[in-house]
């Protein structure tokens, strides 16, 4: 399984990188990913490992300095919560990129091993309202760190504080004397067939191309919101299973009020920022 073979890589590189020693940059293993490749459940289970050989002297990892890092409130969440049930974890190990560069910075020290969940939400511009005064996280990190292994979707980059190109990762790639990458396309929650898989990647670039059919697995578009939220209402009333979910590209406030999602020319809405089983 490409996963498990993720997992022996990250490690065995991370084994080496401790052990070197490094100018300005850290080593950098760069996974580049796609949607629903169960790459946090990877990056969780590499980290429990490495920290599991933590208090063992004959270890490279012994006593030393490790965070899993995420510039992502939901899933900084989502790993503390893991943390909660994973022995060798602790909520202290994991952090957001600002405050963990922040806090290196000022002893000046290197942390020994980064793990970076959503590297395409690192900043790649200063943002000084939330105390980020230099050009790029990623690069920050390596200069603070001896490895730092980052899960990369050029598909999910969504902030122009955050814009990444092909270029810039290759630039810091570059920087690295002991770069490496890993390309993670098998994927865990889709059973469909490579003519879905392929529909879907081109319809991410833009592409439309005829609907593909597969015998296991059901493949529908509809023309209007209503039609597809009934049809997904009926599914969960047979299967217990259908959900809706959006992102975050509609208009939210923190202010205890519901925000609504309006298409079909304004004749249907539904509330995006809440979860209630009336609207499933």
């Amino acid at each position: 399984m490409d996963q498990l073979d993720l997992k022996e890589k990250v490690i065995n590189y991370c084994k080496e990188q401790v052990q070197l020693q490094h100018n300005e940059y850290g080593g950098l293993f760069v996974i580049k990913v796609e949607a629903c490749v169960g790459k946090s459940v990877v990056l969780s289970s590499t980290f429990n490992t490495i920290q599991e050989h933590n208090s063992e002297a004959s270890s490279p990892f012994f006593n030393t300095e490790k965070y899993l890092v995420v510039n992502h409130e939901e899933m900084y969440k989502t790993y503390k919560g893991i943390a909660s049930q994973l022995k060798h974890l602790k909520a202290k190990n994991f952090a957001k990129p600002t405050l963990l560069i922040n806090r290196l910075n000022k002893p000046d020290k290197k942390a020994d091993i980064l793990l970076v969940d959503e590297a395409h939400l690192l900043l790649t511009r200063q943002d000084t309202y939330k105390n980020f005064y230099a050009e790029n996280q990623l690069e920050e990190l390596m200069k603070l760190a001896k490895v730092v292994v980052i899960v990369y979707d050029s598909d999910q980059v969504l902030k122009l504080k955050s814009l990444w190109q092909e270029l810039t990762l290759e630039n810091l790639m570059g920087k690295s004397t002991h770069s490496q990458n890993y390309q993670l396309t098998n994927q865990f929650r889709m059973e469909a067939n490579d003519d879905v898989i392929e529909w879907i990647n081109q319809f991410k670039q833009k592409r439309i191309l005829p609907l593909p059919h597969d015998e296991a697995y059901e493949f529908k578009v509809f023309g209007a919101l209503k039609e597809m939220h009934d049809e997904i209402k009926e599914r969960n009333k047979e299967y217990g299973l259908s959900r809706v979910v959006s992102t975050f590209d509609y208009l939210h406030k923190k202010d205890g009020g519901v925000y609504y999602i309006t298409e079909d020319r304004g004749e249907y809405q539904i509330p995006w920022n809440i979860t209630d089983s009336k609207f499933t």
